[in-house]
């Protein structure tokens, strides 16, 4: 990797897997105004491309950091430091995903959507499989295990993030930043009849306020979370709370504190 001070207008951003969000603009800009830019961003240099309709040579494509290279236009910075990274369009599409999965600011279905595309692009690159170095000798990677160590996830909860997005399809792009756009919501949501869920995101979309929770989820939910109340309470827990649900009048005031 080489780093490089390059001119901010010059580098070419492309379609990106984030919205920009203004309010983190400004908080780096404020940032960066402060103490400067304490990590480069990351770019690609392609040999040949268009570029406002002239074939251009040697252009830098960005990588990682739309948000910081946001907040230096922001500042009125003509240059702006960057780490070439010498990958092609499928292992910087990856990096850019894997910079924005760690970070903490992906909503539920931006963070669905990611995992989703990351799983297509890791097995079109890996296709003969991806192996480590151990003291026994090379072992198999899976996607999963690999993405775990990435992002700091755990494996069931990156197939279930994935199981969502592949279920719901373009109907996660409908529900992102809607009253739907939660975990709880989009595991509900992806239960759903294909329809029913379609005309539900829509309405989401269109900015109404509502929810693919029912009452019998709510229910189920509550349901477990007692009976994880239950197993994690040693005897004398479990005990007193049989004497107190098997009393004539239960007081529903006392077993709600």
């Amino acid at each position: 990797m080489q780093q490089h001070r390059i001119r901010v207008e010059d580098i070419v951003i492309g379609e990106r897997h984030r919205a920009l969000s203004d309010e983190a603009c400004d908080r780096l800009a404020s940032s960066m105004k402060d103490i400067g830019l304490r990590q480069p961003i990351s770019v690609r240099i392609v040999d040949e491309m268009i570029v406002d309709g002239d074939l251009t040579a040697g252009v830098p494509v960005l990588v990682a950091g739309r948000h910081r290279l946001e907040a230096a236009r922001r500042l009125g910075w003509t240059h702006i430091d960057c780490i070439e990274v010498d990958d092609d369009e499928s292992h910087a599409e990856l990096w850019e995903i894997d910079e924005n999965l760690m970070r903490a600011d992906l909503t539920a279905a931006q963070e669905a959507e990611h995992l989703s595309r990351r799983k297509r692009l890791w097995m079109e690159i890996n296709k003969g499989g991806k192996k480590k170095a151990t003291p026994g000798g090379p072992q198999d990677v899976g996607f999963a295990s690999d993405t775990s160590a990435k992002i700091g996830q755990s494996k069931p909860q990156i197939n279930s993030k994935i199981a969502i997005a592949e279920k719901m399809g373009p109907d996660l792009q409908l529900v992102a930043g809607t009253s739907l756009d939660k975990l709880v919501e989009l595991k509900a949501l992806a239960r759903m009849p294909e329809q029913e869920r379609h005309d539900l995101a829509a309405r989401a979309a269109a900015g109404e306020p509502v929810t693919a929770i029912s009452v019998g989820d709510v229910t189920a939910h509550q349901f477990k979370a007692l009976m994880g109340a239950w197993n994690r309470a040693g005897e004398a827990a479990r005990n007193q709370f049989l004497e107190e649900i098997d009393t004539p009048v239960f007081d529903r005031t006392r077993a709600s504190r």
